[in-house]
C-alpha cells in the first residue's frame, strides 16, 4: 500500500521566486563570480558534476513551482526539463563574453543531464503518486 505524503504549498508568486533564486545563483556563480583556481578538469572532469547539480536543483524548483499546475502532466515534464536546459544553454552563451570564462558546450549538456534528472524524478514521483500538494493558504 501507497502512503499519500502532503507536500505544502507556499504560494505560486514564492515559488517562482524560489525559480528566480536559484537562476540567480547560478548566474553569478557561472558569470560574475571568478572562476574558481584549480586543476584542470579536462572535457569530462569533476566540474561536470556541479553543472549537473546545479541545474537537477534548479529544476527541482521548477517542479516544485508547477507541482499543482493544472495541465497534462507532458507540458509540467516539458517545463521541468525546458527551464534548466534554456537557462543553461543561455548561461553557456553569456560566459562566451566574460574574458575568464569560455563557452563550453560539453557544460551545457552537464547542464541538460540536471535538468533531466529533475523531470525524471519529477516523473517518477508523479506516476507512484506519493505526493498529494496542500495549499498552505487560500492562493495556491
Amino acid at each position: 500500500m501507497q502512503r499519500e505524503v502532503p507536500v505544502p504549498l507556499v504560494p505560486r508568486w514564492a515559488r517562482w521566486a524560489l525559480v528566480v533564486a536559484a537562476a540567480t545563483v547560478i548566474f553569478y556563480a557561472s558569470v560574475l563570480a571568478a572562476p574558481p583556481a584549480g586543476p584542470e578538469t579536462g572535457p569530462i572532469g569533476f566540474d561536470k558534476f556541479y553543472h549537473a547539480g546545479g541545474y537537477f536543483g534548479l529544476g527541482l524548483a521548477v517542479a516544485y513551482a508547477v507541482l499543482d499546475a493544472e495541465r497534462p502532466l507532458a507540458v509540467r515534464l516539458a517545463v521541468v526539463f525546458a527551464v534548466p536546459v534554456a537557462y543553461g544553454v543561455g548561461i553557456e552563451v553569456a560566459q562566451g563574453f566574460v574574458p575568464e570564462r569560455a563557452l563550453d558546450p560539453i557544460d551545457a549538456l552537464a547542464n541538460a543531464v540536471g535538468g533531466a534528472a529533475a523531470c525524471a524524478l519529477y516523473a517518477a514521483v508523479d506516476r507512484l503518486s506519493v505526493l498529494r500538494p496542500v495549499a498552505i493558504t487560500g492562493d495556491r
